[in-house]
């Protein structure tokens, strides 16, 4: 099953635009991170070089530091971790 990103990603009545791409792949990398939450843009970073599971995992896990962020739950990284990895 494949779930169309390319309009953004609704969370809490906010839409987050998901980019890849090679500038963003290296940049990524540059930070060692497969994927990164910019709260402020609304934007979801993912390294699209990634194998194709690590790449929706990535994209979850971004997700949830979206939701975590939108709903001021304060998710430390080993809880946002457990959380994205159950819902993959």
């Amino acid at each position: 099953m494949q779930i169309d990103i390319s309009k953004g990603i609704k969370v809490g009545g906010h839409t987050y635009k998901v980019k890849s791409g090679e500038r963003i792949n290296e940049r990524l990398k540059e930070g060692n991170y497969y994927g990164r939450c910019y709260y402020k843009e609304k934007e979801v970073l993912i390294d699209d070089s990634q194998e194709h599971g690590q790449v929706s995992n990535s994209i979850i896990h971004e997700v949830v530091h979206a939701i975590d962020n939108e709903f001021d739950t304060k998710l430390s990284e080993s809880q946002v971790k457990r959380l994205s990895n159950g819902l993959h």
